[in-house]
């Protein structure tokens, strides 16, 4: 592969480059660190599960900080050209609650005693964001906007694995609170899969956005290049260019097209300079430099690919669904429980990959929550149900009797529960399914992280309580 050849001038005249400005730029070397490190740790298998959930936890509040810089970043440069000054200063306080959020998560993530903030802190960040999207919808914003509120969303709603980095509240005894810690082995190379193969790849392709976003800063200040239409279209084809970065088909093609945009613009400035004697700034020249660099030294690991398994049922698919597909993914019961999130379009396809036959869809008034949401026709011949429980309640005791008999029916295997994140409905009615199976109350409540201390809700906490006390009474009644 051909290598970038910087135009920058090495004269001693020259100034010493000027950095970038954004501090988001060292993360770059900190996600590349992190990467090495739990490759390591996978390599090594450690003992020491503590550290590789840590590692884990890193990674996806890096993702969350990454994902949340984009699309304000995105918000407040090129959208306010879109809507005017007056529309996005509307829009201000909710983007520095977005930003302060997450720079606030990933400070308590680095302390271990502080890390039982981390669900108050994202359940805010949700609020938030739902708060921002309601405030963009009557702006029509486009498609870009919407996969970036989207994937935040997403990110924000898996909580699986800190919930495992968090570990066991003190007042309990670790084996009653969280059994999936003694599972360390399979969850942890679990996580370091998902986050090889599918997040580091995002976060490679958002810190390729950064560098791009700071090219676009360091001429917006450049009076010639804001003035030389030649110049304005080369920027917009290199944003154009970082737009279309995202996982999928432009793991490689989306790197080549913005490696090409940024080798023309540079050949273009350098064309410029030896004709009109202009003089480009230092800046620019740095963050094309950079731009260039890092592009180059990415394309060598842009052919990664999941890994992929045979299929239960004679399709390749992967061997578990992204958490951007189904967040808080777990397979309750091996072909015949599985629970998660509202799934994407992948998702579903994952799904009927699997096998699924029946799926239940608790969600509520929330459920037109999704931005280009999936048709129910994207089920196929999926039998879907719906049971109507609003979000942080609880259901009634008729639906949960109704899901037990739904779950106990060898016809409906397997079988796939949902709500809108996959945690608090969906982890009610699991958790109360696993108590007619025998598991213990306090079990259920950690098996499906609906301790209120956990982020679970309280109303749903105490009806999982109550129905363990109503199925043993029913149970006590029918041995008497």
């Amino acid at each position: 592969m051909q290598a970038f050849v910087p135009f920058m001038r090495q004269d001693a005249e020259s100034p010493p480059p000027a950095q970038p400005s954004t501090d988001l730029l060292p993360l770059r070397t900190e996600l590349e660190l992190m990467a090495s490190e739990l490759l390591r740790a996978k390599h090594q298998q450690s003992d020491d599960g503590h550290e590789l959930f840590d590692k884990v936890l890193r990674v996806k509040v890096q993702l969350l900080r990454l994902l949340t810089e984009d699309l304000v970043s995105r918000l407040r440069n090129e959208w306010r050209l879109v809507v005017g000054d007056a529309a996005l200063g509307t829009l201000e306080p909710l983007l520095q609650a977005l930003t302060q959020d997450a720079q606030r998560l990933q400070h308590v993530s680095h302390d271990r005693k502080q890390r039982t903030a981390i669900p108050q802190i994202k359940t805010a960040m949700r609020q938030t964001l739902w708060q921002l999207r309601c405030a963009l919808e009557p702006f029509e914003p486009p498609a870009i906007l919407q996969m970036l509120v989207e994937q935040l969303r997403s990110c924000l709603m898996d909580n699986k694995f800190e919930t495992l980095a968090v570990g066991t509240p003190s007042d309990h005894e670790p084996s009653q609170v969280n059994p999936r810690v003694g599972e360390r082995d399979q969850t942890v190379l679990l996580a370091l899969q998902l986050l090889v193969q599918d997040n580091f790849l995002m976060l490679e392709l958002l810190s390729l956005r950064i560098l791009q976003q700071e090219v676009q800063r360091s001429c917006a200040s450049w009076e010639w290049a804001q003035q030389n239409g030649q110049a304005m279209r080369h920027l917009n084809a290199l944003r154009d260019a970082a737009t279309h970065l995202h996982l999928g088909t432009y793991r490689v093609r989306g790197r080549s097209r913005l490696l090409q945009e940024a080798r023309d613009f540079a050949q273009y400035l350098t064309e410029m300079e030896h004709m009109s004697a202009i003089q480009i700034p230092t800046a620019v020249r740095h963050s094309l430099d950079i731009l260039q660099e890092a592009l180059v030294e990415d394309m060598a690991y842009a052919t990664l690919s999941p890994e992929q398994a045979p299929a239960l049922h004679g399709e390749s698919m992967l061997l578990r669904p992204r958490p951007s597909d189904i967040p808080n993914f777990e397979v309750v019961v091996p072909n015949r429980l599985l629970r998660g999130g509202q799934p994407t379009l992948a998702g579903i396809q994952w799904l009927r990959d699997y096998g699924v036959r029946v799926t239940i869809d608790l969600r509520g008034t929330d459920r037109a929550n999704q931005w280009n949401a999936p048709h129910e026709e994207a089920w196929g011949d999926v039998r879907l149900l719906r049971f109507h429980v609003e979000d942080f309640a609880a259901p009634t005791l008729e639906q949960v009797l109704a899901f037990v008999q739904l779950v106990n029916e060898p016809s409906n295997w397997p079988l796939y529960v949902s709500c809108k994140a996959g945690i608090g409905r969906t982890g009610t009615m699991v958790a109360c399914w696993r108590i007619t199976q025998g598991t213990s109350v306090e079990q259920a409540l950690a098996q499906e992280s609906l301790y209120a201390t956990d982020g679970g809700g309280i109303a749903q906490e105490s009806f999982v309580r109550n129905f363990a006390a109503i199925w043993k009474s029913t149970l006590n009644q029918g041995n008497a």
